[in-house]
Protein backbone atom coordinates (compact mmCIF):
# COMPACT_ATOMS: atom_id res chain seq x y z
CA UNK A 1 0.00 0.00 0.00
CA UNK A 2 1.15 3.39 -0.81
CA UNK A 3 0.34 6.40 1.37
CA UNK A 4 1.31 10.04 0.71
CA UNK A 5 1.39 12.53 3.74
CA UNK A 6 1.13 15.98 2.58
CA UNK A 7 1.91 19.76 4.09
CA UNK A 8 0.01 21.57 1.37
CA UNK A 9 1.51 24.27 -0.37
CA UNK A 10 0.51 27.81 0.99
CA UNK A 11 -1.04 29.42 -1.80
CA UNK A 12 -4.42 31.06 0.04
CA UNK A 13 -3.01 33.22 3.20
CA UNK A 14 -5.68 33.57 5.79
CA UNK A 15 -4.56 36.64 7.93
CA UNK A 16 -4.29 35.74 11.87
CA UNK A 17 -2.58 37.67 14.79
CA UNK A 18 0.64 37.63 13.14
CA UNK A 19 1.95 41.04 10.57
CA UNK A 20 1.38 39.62 7.52
CA UNK A 21 4.30 40.69 5.67
CA UNK A 22 6.42 39.30 8.86
CA UNK A 23 4.73 36.11 8.70
CA UNK A 24 4.61 35.43 5.15
CA UNK A 25 8.58 35.95 5.12
CA UNK A 26 9.22 33.04 7.63
CA UNK A 27 11.45 30.58 7.31
CA UNK A 28 9.86 27.36 6.78
CA UNK A 29 9.16 25.35 9.92
CA UNK A 30 8.80 21.50 10.73
CA UNK A 31 5.39 19.81 10.83
CA UNK A 32 5.92 17.58 13.90
CA UNK A 33 2.22 16.26 13.86
CA UNK A 34 2.40 14.74 10.05
CA UNK A 35 6.08 13.72 11.08
CA UNK A 36 5.07 11.92 14.38
CA UNK A 37 1.95 9.93 12.31
CA UNK A 38 4.37 8.92 9.55
CA UNK A 39 6.76 7.59 11.85
CA UNK A 40 4.27 5.54 14.16
CA UNK A 41 3.13 4.12 10.82
CA UNK A 42 6.27 3.20 9.24
CA UNK A 43 7.30 1.61 13.20
CA UNK A 44 3.51 -0.35 12.71
CA UNK A 45 3.62 -1.21 9.72
CA UNK A 46 6.97 -1.35 7.56
CA UNK A 47 5.73 -3.15 4.84
CA UNK A 48 4.14 0.81 3.58
CA UNK A 49 5.55 2.60 1.12
CA UNK A 50 4.81 6.32 2.43
CA UNK A 51 6.11 9.12 1.43
CA UNK A 52 5.94 12.62 3.01
CA UNK A 53 6.48 15.94 1.04
CA UNK A 54 6.49 19.57 2.75
CA UNK A 55 5.75 21.56 0.08
CA UNK A 56 6.27 25.06 1.47
CA UNK A 57 10.04 23.78 3.10
CA UNK A 58 10.17 22.52 -0.84
CA UNK A 59 8.80 25.24 -2.16
CA UNK A 60 6.79 23.12 -4.38
CA UNK A 61 3.27 24.77 -5.58
CA UNK A 62 0.12 22.89 -6.63
CA UNK A 63 1.30 21.89 -10.12
CA UNK A 64 4.54 20.47 -8.51
CA UNK A 65 1.47 18.73 -5.94
CA UNK A 66 -0.16 17.45 -8.80
CA UNK A 67 2.70 15.91 -10.49
CA UNK A 68 3.89 14.03 -7.46
CA UNK A 69 0.56 12.56 -6.87
CA UNK A 70 0.52 11.29 -10.57
CA UNK A 71 4.16 9.88 -9.91
CA UNK A 72 4.05 8.24 -6.67
CA UNK A 73 0.29 6.60 -7.27
CA UNK A 74 -1.10 6.66 -4.00
CA UNK A 75 -3.67 4.86 -2.46
CA UNK A 76 -4.39 7.16 0.42
CA UNK A 77 -3.41 10.75 0.63
CA UNK A 78 -3.03 12.51 4.37
CA UNK A 79 -3.83 15.99 4.57
CA UNK A 80 -2.61 17.83 7.77
CA UNK A 81 -4.64 21.20 8.33
CA UNK A 82 -5.42 23.98 10.51
CA UNK A 83 -8.07 26.41 10.51
CA UNK A 84 -5.78 29.16 8.68
CA UNK A 85 -4.16 26.34 6.01
CA UNK A 86 -8.08 23.90 5.54
CA UNK A 87 -8.30 26.48 1.84
CA UNK A 88 -5.24 24.77 0.72
CA UNK A 89 -5.58 21.65 2.51
CA UNK A 90 -9.49 21.23 0.43
CA UNK A 91 -7.44 22.46 -2.82
CA UNK A 92 -4.84 19.43 -2.51
CA UNK A 93 -8.04 17.15 -1.84
CA UNK A 94 -9.83 18.24 -5.23
CA UNK A 95 -6.72 18.14 -7.22
CA UNK A 96 -5.59 14.31 -5.69
CA UNK A 97 -8.85 13.08 -7.14
CA UNK A 98 -8.53 14.58 -10.30
CA UNK A 99 -5.42 12.79 -10.69
CA UNK A 100 -6.91 9.94 -9.87
CA UNK A 101 -10.70 9.90 -8.55
CA UNK A 102 -10.08 6.63 -6.80
CA UNK A 103 -7.63 7.60 -4.26
CA UNK A 104 -8.88 7.84 -1.06
CA UNK A 105 -8.20 11.18 0.91
CA UNK A 106 -7.88 11.84 4.61
CA UNK A 107 -7.58 15.11 6.28
CA UNK A 108 -6.14 15.43 10.01
CA UNK A 109 -5.21 18.38 12.13
CA UNK A 110 -6.76 20.42 14.73
CA UNK A 111 -9.40 22.46 11.67
CA UNK A 112 -10.81 18.69 12.23
CA UNK A 113 -11.31 18.50 15.82
CA UNK A 114 -13.29 21.82 15.71
CA UNK A 115 -15.36 20.87 13.05
CA UNK A 116 -15.15 17.57 12.12
CA UNK A 117 -18.67 17.41 10.35
CA UNK A 118 -18.08 20.94 8.45
CA UNK A 119 -14.73 19.29 7.24
CA UNK A 120 -16.15 15.91 5.73
CA UNK A 121 -18.93 17.72 4.11
CA UNK A 122 -16.13 19.29 1.97
CA UNK A 123 -15.81 18.04 -1.65
CA UNK A 124 -12.92 15.33 -2.17
CA UNK A 125 -12.65 14.26 1.31
CA UNK A 126 -12.85 10.84 2.48
CA UNK A 127 -12.13 10.33 6.09
CA UNK A 128 -11.02 12.86 8.96
CA UNK A 129 -9.21 12.60 11.82
CA UNK A 130 -10.11 14.48 15.18
CA UNK A 131 -7.65 14.78 17.73
CA UNK A 132 -4.25 12.80 18.06
CA UNK A 133 -3.25 11.11 14.55
CA UNK A 134 -1.13 9.02 15.43
CA UNK A 135 -2.79 5.49 16.77
CA UNK A 136 -6.36 6.58 14.45
CA UNK A 137 -4.27 7.13 10.97
CA UNK A 138 -2.12 4.11 11.79
CA UNK A 139 -5.74 1.81 12.50
CA UNK A 140 -7.06 3.67 9.22
CA UNK A 141 -4.05 2.48 6.99
CA UNK A 142 -4.27 -1.36 8.41
CA UNK A 143 -8.00 -1.60 7.92
CA UNK A 144 -8.01 -0.40 4.42
CA UNK A 145 -5.38 -3.26 3.42
CA UNK A 146 -8.11 -5.63 4.10
CA UNK A 147 -10.81 -6.95 0.95
CA UNK A 148 -13.84 -5.52 3.14
CA UNK A 149 -12.70 -2.29 5.49
CA UNK A 150 -14.81 -1.42 8.33
CA UNK A 151 -14.34 1.50 10.03
CA UNK A 152 -16.97 1.77 12.92
CA UNK A 153 -14.51 0.73 15.37
CA UNK A 154 -11.77 2.81 14.33
CA UNK A 155 -11.56 5.82 17.47
CA UNK A 156 -10.90 9.21 16.57
CA UNK A 157 -12.15 8.64 12.56
CA UNK A 158 -14.87 10.49 10.71
CA UNK A 159 -15.90 8.63 7.63
CA UNK A 160 -18.81 8.44 4.64
CA UNK A 161 -21.42 5.55 4.96
CA UNK A 162 -23.06 6.35 1.71
CA UNK A 163 -24.86 9.68 1.92
CA UNK A 164 -24.21 9.91 5.53
CA UNK A 165 -21.25 11.52 7.67
CA UNK A 166 -20.12 9.23 10.46
CA UNK A 167 -18.03 10.67 13.28
CA UNK A 168 -16.61 7.86 15.46
CA UNK A 169 -16.46 7.55 19.41
CA UNK A 170 -13.40 10.16 20.13
CA UNK A 171 -9.98 8.34 20.79
CA UNK A 172 -8.31 8.93 24.50
CA UNK A 173 -5.19 10.90 24.86
CA UNK A 174 -2.11 9.31 24.41
CA UNK A 175 -1.04 9.05 27.75
CA UNK A 176 2.52 6.88 27.51
CA UNK A 177 4.32 9.66 25.82
CA UNK A 178 7.22 7.34 26.06
CA UNK A 179 5.57 5.37 23.65
CA UNK A 180 5.97 6.76 20.66
CA UNK A 181 9.25 6.46 18.52
CA UNK A 182 11.03 10.04 17.73
CA UNK A 183 9.33 11.83 14.91
CA UNK A 184 12.09 11.02 11.74
CA UNK A 185 13.06 14.10 9.91
CA UNK A 186 14.48 11.54 7.28
CA UNK A 187 11.09 11.79 5.89
CA UNK A 188 10.96 14.85 4.82
CA UNK A 189 14.64 17.48 4.00
CA UNK A 190 15.85 18.13 6.93
CA UNK A 191 18.49 20.65 5.58
CA UNK A 192 15.42 23.06 4.95
CA UNK A 193 14.87 23.69 8.35
CA UNK A 194 16.13 26.12 10.37
CA UNK A 195 15.25 29.42 12.71
CA UNK A 196 16.67 33.01 11.94
CA UNK A 197 17.40 33.43 15.79
CA UNK A 198 19.17 29.67 16.07
CA UNK A 199 22.68 29.27 16.53
CA UNK A 200 22.98 26.17 14.40
CA UNK A 201 22.61 25.12 10.41
CA UNK A 202 19.65 23.12 10.94
CA UNK A 203 17.23 23.47 13.73
CA UNK A 204 15.78 20.71 14.87
CA UNK A 205 12.16 21.51 16.86
CA UNK A 206 11.10 19.17 19.40
CA UNK A 207 8.37 18.15 21.55
CA UNK A 208 8.40 17.13 25.01
CA UNK A 209 4.79 17.74 26.20
CA UNK A 210 1.31 17.95 24.72
CA UNK A 211 -1.37 19.75 26.73
CA UNK A 212 -1.35 23.05 28.98
CA UNK A 213 -3.80 22.74 32.30
CA UNK A 214 -3.79 27.13 31.81
CA UNK A 215 -6.87 29.16 31.60
CA UNK A 216 -6.10 32.10 28.72
CA UNK A 217 -9.31 32.69 27.45
CA UNK A 218 -7.91 32.99 24.31
CA UNK A 219 -5.73 30.06 24.02
CA UNK A 220 -7.48 26.71 22.00
CA UNK A 221 -5.67 24.40 24.21
CA UNK A 222 -6.77 25.94 27.74
CA UNK A 223 -7.18 23.63 30.44
CA UNK A 224 -6.37 20.77 28.65
CA UNK A 225 -4.60 17.89 30.25
CA UNK A 226 -0.93 18.19 30.52
CA UNK A 227 1.11 15.04 29.59
CA UNK A 228 4.83 14.61 28.95
CA UNK A 229 7.88 12.46 28.07
CA UNK A 230 10.18 11.54 30.41
CA UNK A 231 13.75 12.88 31.06
CA UNK A 232 15.16 10.45 29.81
CA UNK A 233 13.04 9.96 26.12
CA UNK A 234 13.93 13.57 25.81
CA UNK A 235 17.78 13.73 26.70
CA UNK A 236 17.78 10.69 23.93
CA UNK A 237 16.20 12.12 21.34
CA UNK A 238 18.87 15.18 21.61
CA UNK A 239 21.90 12.90 21.63
CA UNK A 240 20.54 11.08 18.59
CA UNK A 241 20.64 14.34 16.50
CA UNK A 242 23.45 15.77 17.91
CA UNK A 243 25.48 12.29 16.84
CA UNK A 244 24.18 13.44 13.14
CA UNK A 245 25.72 17.03 13.37
CA UNK A 246 22.92 18.87 14.96
CA UNK A 247 23.19 21.11 17.75
CA UNK A 248 20.41 23.70 17.42
CA UNK A 249 16.95 22.71 19.25
CA UNK A 250 13.86 24.33 19.76
CA UNK A 251 10.81 22.66 22.13
CA UNK A 252 7.67 23.27 20.70
CA UNK A 253 5.99 22.92 23.98
CA UNK A 254 3.32 25.55 25.27
CA UNK A 255 5.42 25.53 28.48
CA UNK A 256 8.49 23.39 29.18
CA UNK A 257 8.87 24.34 32.69
CA UNK A 258 5.77 22.71 34.31
CA UNK A 259 7.18 19.93 36.15
CA UNK A 260 10.23 21.29 38.37
CA UNK A 261 11.38 18.22 38.64
CA UNK A 262 11.71 16.99 34.85
CA UNK A 263 12.86 20.13 33.83
CA UNK A 264 16.04 19.49 36.41
CA UNK A 265 16.63 16.30 35.58
CA UNK A 266 16.53 16.87 31.98
CA UNK A 267 18.98 19.80 32.60
CA UNK A 268 21.66 17.32 34.43
CA UNK A 269 21.41 14.45 31.54
CA UNK A 270 22.24 16.64 29.17
CA UNK A 271 25.13 18.50 31.08
CA UNK A 272 26.38 14.92 32.31
CA UNK A 273 26.22 13.95 28.53
CA UNK A 274 28.32 17.01 27.70
CA UNK A 275 26.47 18.10 24.94
CA UNK A 276 27.05 21.35 23.86
CA UNK A 277 23.81 22.46 22.22
CA UNK A 278 21.82 25.60 22.06
CA UNK A 279 18.16 24.97 22.54
CA UNK A 280 15.03 27.91 23.09
CA UNK A 281 11.75 27.03 25.07
CA UNK A 282 8.86 28.74 25.91
CA UNK A 283 7.59 29.55 29.44
CA UNK A 284 5.11 31.04 31.83
CA UNK A 285 6.74 34.05 33.67
CA UNK A 286 5.41 32.32 37.19
CA UNK A 287 6.90 28.52 36.72
CA UNK A 288 10.07 28.99 36.38
CA UNK A 289 12.63 30.18 39.32
CA UNK A 290 16.17 30.84 39.44
CA UNK A 291 17.45 27.26 40.12
CA UNK A 292 15.60 26.67 37.30
CA UNK A 293 17.04 28.84 35.00
CA UNK A 294 20.94 28.60 36.10
CA UNK A 295 20.17 24.81 34.85
CA UNK A 296 18.80 25.57 31.90
CA UNK A 297 21.67 27.85 31.01
CA UNK A 298 23.97 25.34 31.55
CA UNK A 299 22.36 22.70 29.78
CA UNK A 300 22.43 25.43 26.47
CA UNK A 301 18.87 26.94 27.05
CA UNK A 302 19.90 30.65 25.24
CA UNK A 303 16.55 31.91 25.37
CA UNK A 304 13.31 31.48 26.62
CA UNK A 305 10.09 32.53 24.80
CA UNK A 306 7.51 34.18 27.41
CA UNK A 307 3.67 34.76 27.13
CA UNK A 308 3.96 38.76 28.75
CA UNK A 309 0.73 39.82 26.76
CA UNK A 310 0.09 43.14 28.20
CA UNK A 311 2.44 45.54 31.03
CA UNK A 312 -1.61 46.16 32.30
CA UNK A 313 -3.15 44.44 34.83
CA UNK A 314 -6.77 44.90 33.96
CA UNK A 315 -5.70 43.12 30.48
CA UNK A 316 -4.28 40.32 31.92
CA UNK A 317 -7.18 39.94 34.22
CA UNK A 318 -9.80 39.94 31.20
CA UNK A 319 -7.52 37.26 29.21
CA UNK A 320 -6.94 35.17 33.00
CA UNK A 321 -3.91 35.17 32.53
CA UNK A 322 -3.31 34.37 36.16
CA UNK A 323 0.02 36.56 35.87
CA UNK A 324 0.99 40.01 37.07
CA UNK A 325 3.08 42.74 35.89
CA UNK A 326 5.56 42.23 38.57
CA UNK A 327 5.83 38.42 38.28
CA UNK A 328 7.16 39.37 34.31
CA UNK A 329 9.74 42.05 35.61
CA UNK A 330 10.99 39.80 38.09
CA UNK A 331 11.59 36.88 35.90
CA UNK A 332 12.95 38.96 33.29
CA UNK A 333 15.66 40.40 35.65
CA UNK A 334 16.70 36.94 36.62
CA UNK A 335 17.29 35.75 32.84
CA UNK A 336 19.26 38.79 32.35
CA UNK A 337 20.83 38.64 35.39
CA UNK A 338 22.00 34.52 34.35
CA UNK A 339 22.56 35.58 30.56
CA UNK A 340 19.41 33.62 29.25
CA UNK A 341 17.94 35.62 26.46
CA UNK A 342 14.13 36.65 27.10
CA UNK A 343 11.43 36.89 23.79
CA UNK A 344 8.00 38.64 24.81
CA UNK A 345 4.67 37.45 23.23
CA UNK A 346 2.61 40.78 23.29
CA UNK A 347 -1.02 41.02 22.42
CA UNK A 348 -2.31 44.58 20.98
CA UNK A 349 -5.85 45.55 20.40
CA UNK A 350 -7.22 43.60 23.38
CA UNK A 351 -11.06 44.82 23.89
CA UNK A 352 -11.27 48.23 25.15
CA UNK A 353 -7.39 48.77 25.31
CA UNK A 354 -6.63 52.25 24.10
CA UNK A 355 -3.94 53.27 20.90
CA UNK A 356 -1.85 55.10 24.07
CA UNK A 357 -1.69 51.72 26.33
CA UNK A 358 -0.88 50.08 23.26
CA UNK A 359 2.31 52.22 22.97
CA UNK A 360 3.00 51.83 26.57
CA UNK A 361 4.34 48.35 26.15
CA UNK A 362 7.30 49.53 24.53
CA UNK A 363 8.10 51.14 27.63
CA UNK A 364 7.33 47.91 29.56
CA UNK A 365 9.60 45.92 27.49
CA UNK A 366 12.66 48.08 27.52
CA UNK A 367 12.59 48.66 31.30
CA UNK A 368 12.59 44.80 31.33
CA UNK A 369 15.27 44.78 29.12
CA UNK A 370 13.62 41.67 26.43
CA UNK A 371 15.73 40.55 23.89
CA UNK A 372 12.42 40.21 21.40
CA UNK A 373 9.23 40.37 21.25
CA UNK A 374 6.42 39.76 18.99
CA UNK A 375 2.85 42.05 18.70
CA UNK A 376 0.40 40.20 17.74
CA UNK A 377 -3.28 41.42 17.37
CA UNK A 378 -5.57 40.40 19.74
CA UNK A 379 -8.10 37.38 17.55
CA UNK A 380 -10.72 35.45 18.89
CA UNK A 381 -9.68 32.31 17.31
CA UNK A 382 -12.48 29.85 16.30
CA UNK A 383 -13.97 27.59 19.58
CA UNK A 384 -11.82 29.98 22.37
CA UNK A 385 -13.52 31.10 25.33
CA UNK A 386 -12.73 34.61 24.02
CA UNK A 387 -14.19 34.02 20.78
CA UNK A 388 -17.37 32.47 22.57
CA UNK A 389 -17.46 35.48 25.61
CA UNK A 390 -17.73 37.85 22.52
CA UNK A 391 -20.32 36.19 20.51
CA UNK A 392 -22.17 35.39 23.79
CA UNK A 393 -21.94 39.86 24.67
CA UNK A 394 -23.00 40.72 21.03
CA UNK A 395 -19.35 42.00 20.59
CA UNK A 396 -19.01 39.58 17.67
CA UNK A 397 -22.11 39.95 15.78
CA UNK A 398 -22.02 36.36 13.87
CA UNK A 399 -20.65 33.28 14.16
CA UNK A 400 -18.12 33.94 11.25
CA UNK A 401 -15.89 30.74 12.29
CA UNK A 402 -18.72 28.66 11.66
CA UNK A 403 -19.41 30.39 8.41
CA UNK A 404 -16.10 29.61 7.18
CA UNK A 405 -16.05 26.03 7.94
CA UNK A 406 -19.03 25.28 6.44
CA UNK A 407 -17.60 26.88 3.48
CA UNK A 408 -14.16 27.67 3.39
CA UNK A 409 -13.47 30.16 0.78
CA UNK A 410 -10.00 32.00 -0.24
CA UNK A 411 -9.60 35.55 0.50
CA UNK A 412 -10.92 34.85 4.18
CA UNK A 413 -10.07 37.40 6.22
CA UNK A 414 -10.81 37.60 10.10
CA UNK A 415 -12.29 40.26 11.29
CA UNK A 416 -10.73 42.10 14.12
CA UNK A 417 -12.48 43.42 17.33
CA UNK A 418 -14.87 46.56 17.35
CA UNK A 419 -13.00 49.64 18.33
CA UNK A 420 -9.80 50.62 15.96
CA UNK A 421 -10.18 49.91 12.43
CA UNK A 422 -8.47 47.24 11.04
CA UNK A 423 -6.42 49.33 9.17
CA UNK A 424 -5.61 51.27 11.67
CA UNK A 425 -5.02 48.35 14.42
CA UNK A 426 -2.64 46.29 11.60
CA UNK A 427 -0.88 50.25 10.86
CA UNK A 428 0.02 50.74 14.96
CA UNK A 429 1.02 46.44 15.20
CA UNK A 430 3.66 47.19 12.15
CA UNK A 431 4.74 50.61 14.01
CA UNK A 432 5.14 48.84 17.42
CA UNK A 433 7.16 46.27 15.74
CA UNK A 434 9.45 48.74 13.58
CA UNK A 435 9.92 50.86 16.82
CA UNK A 436 11.32 47.97 19.39
CA UNK A 437 13.69 46.62 16.47
CA UNK A 438 14.98 49.70 15.03
CA UNK A 439 15.48 51.32 18.08
CA UNK A 440 18.71 52.24 18.93
CA UNK A 441 19.07 50.16 21.86
CA UNK A 442 18.66 47.18 19.96
CA UNK A 443 20.83 47.54 17.21
CA UNK A 444 23.44 48.75 20.00
CA UNK A 445 22.61 44.89 21.62
CA UNK A 446 23.02 43.02 18.57
CA UNK A 447 26.31 44.42 17.32
CA UNK A 448 28.20 43.62 20.18
CA UNK A 449 26.75 40.61 20.32
CA UNK A 450 27.84 39.21 17.11
CA UNK A 451 30.08 36.07 17.07
CA UNK A 452 29.82 34.67 13.53
CA UNK A 453 28.81 35.22 10.20
CA UNK A 454 25.78 33.55 10.13
CA UNK A 455 24.67 35.74 13.46
CA UNK A 456 25.48 38.96 11.26
CA UNK A 457 23.38 36.95 8.70
CA UNK A 458 20.48 35.73 10.63
CA UNK A 459 20.14 39.01 12.56
CA UNK A 460 20.32 41.20 8.69
CA UNK A 461 17.66 38.97 7.71
CA UNK A 462 15.72 39.89 11.12
CA UNK A 463 16.23 43.83 10.07
CA UNK A 464 15.36 43.35 6.87
CA UNK A 465 11.85 41.42 7.36
CA UNK A 466 11.06 44.60 9.90
CA UNK A 467 11.65 47.45 7.33
CA UNK A 468 10.03 45.27 5.00
CA UNK A 469 7.09 46.02 7.39
CA UNK A 470 7.46 49.44 7.75
CA UNK A 471 7.51 50.19 3.92
CA UNK A 472 4.17 47.98 3.16
CA UNK A 473 2.49 49.44 6.00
Amino acid sequence: MRVLLVVPPEENYTEASANISVDKKREPRPKLGILYVGTYLKSCQPDVELKVIDCPSDNLNFIDYKTIVHEFKPDLVGITALTFTIVDALKAARLTKEVNPKTLVCIGGFHCTLFPRETLNQSGVDFIVIGEGELTFNELVYELKKINPLFEDIKGLGFHCGLEVVINTPRPLIEDFDSLPFPDYHLVNISKYTHILGKGRITIALQSSRGCSFGCIFCDIRRTKFRFRSAQSVVEEIAHWYKEGVSSFFFVDDNFVIRRDRLLDICNKIIERKMEIDFKISSRVDTVDEEMLIALKKAGCSRINFGVESSHQKYLDYLEKGITQAQAAKVFKLCHDIGIETFAYIILGIPNETQKEMYEELKFLKKIKADYASFSVCSPYPKTLLYKRLLDNKVITYDYWQAFAENPMPGFIMPLLPGSSPDELRHIQADITRRFYLSVRFIFKKIISLRSCRQFLNISKLGWRIVYTSITK
